[in-house]
């Protein structure tokens, strides 16, 4: 019981680790990261001008799940680059 408490303990901190650190390191995109994102933008921005005003909130719901997804995508392989991070450094050790 105590060791399922630990372990359940520690996943939640690993995971708010991993969502701050992803957080973190997505402050300081890169240059072509910039210039994607800027491209995003411009072409939602350009639909959002040209779509009928009933499809709008349509659009804007579609862009919110996309954000989401790459959000949950990102924490994903950050955990699993640490997971693999311990098993290199493990098998170093052995």
């Amino acid at each position: 019981m105590l060791n399922n408490k630990i372990d359940n303990n520690f996943k939640e901190d690993l995971e708010e680790f991993i969502g701050s650190r992803v957080d973190r390191v997505g402050l300081s995109p890169s240059r072509e990261r910039r210039n994607a994102n800027k491209e995003a933008v411009k072409l939602f921005s350009r639909l959002m001008e040209n779509v009928p005003a009933e499809l709008r909130k349509d659009l804007h719901d579609l862009d919110e799940a996309y954000n989401w997804a790459q959000v949950l995508d990102e924490e994903a392989c950050y955990k699993q680059g640490v997971q693999d991070g311990i098993k290199l450094a493990l098998g170093v050790i052995e």
